[in-house]
């Protein structure tokens, strides 16, 4: 299955269930200008993207590429560094959860200043709710990740490069 065939470097795949829907969310970012190895790892001179594809397990069918729009309260586009998703049915509805860091200081040399944020969409509707902040700016989080166990919902993430957090998420659903 091929999701997508683009000019983009795609990368970061997540595969997540809901009911017979595969979901691959993923990270891209335009390379068209990079000469150089080392000009990959300039997160401040490349544009980045979120999206999402996904395919009908029952029919075979598969739904196109789909760019994920991340909100935030004082930037435009805010440089994204980890991206996670997980999707899960409540009700007969399907929703994706969202998770990601950006670089609140818009420098990606400091250690502080990465926030974590949260976004709920509801796939059935095709509607994204407004972002939840879940740290503040002088802590530094990184390597979001997204599990369902059982029936709740559960995210883990390293704060400041040696706390090892848990948070339980299926409260927020």
């Amino acid at each position: 299955i091929v999701f997508t065939d683009d000019n983009y470097f795609n990368f970061a795949p997540n595969l997540s269930l809901a009911d017979n829907t595969v979901y691959c969310s993923y990270m891209k970012r335009d390379i068209e200008a990079v000469t150089r190895e080392d000009d990959l790892l300039n997160f401040e001179g490349l544009y980045s993207t979120m999206a999402y594809a996904s395919y009908d397990l029952t029919d075979g069918s598969k739904e196109s590429e789909q760019f994920i729009t991340l909100r935030h309260p004082t930037m435009t586009d805010p440089l994204t560094m980890d991206y996670n998703s997980e999707t899960f049915v409540i009700d007969g509805t399907t929703y994706m959860v969202s998770t990601y860091t950006v670089d609140e200081d818009l420098d990606v040399t400091t250690l502080d200043g990465k926030s974590l944020w949260v976004e709920i969409s509801d796939m059935s509707a095709g509607k994204t709710y407004y972002p939840i902040c879940l740290t503040e700016s002088d802590v530094s989080v990184a390597s979001p990740k997204l599990d369902r166990l059982n029936d709740s919902l559960y995210l883990t993430y390293v704060e400041n490069g040696e706390k090892f957090c848990l948070m339980d998420l299926g409260r927020l659903m």
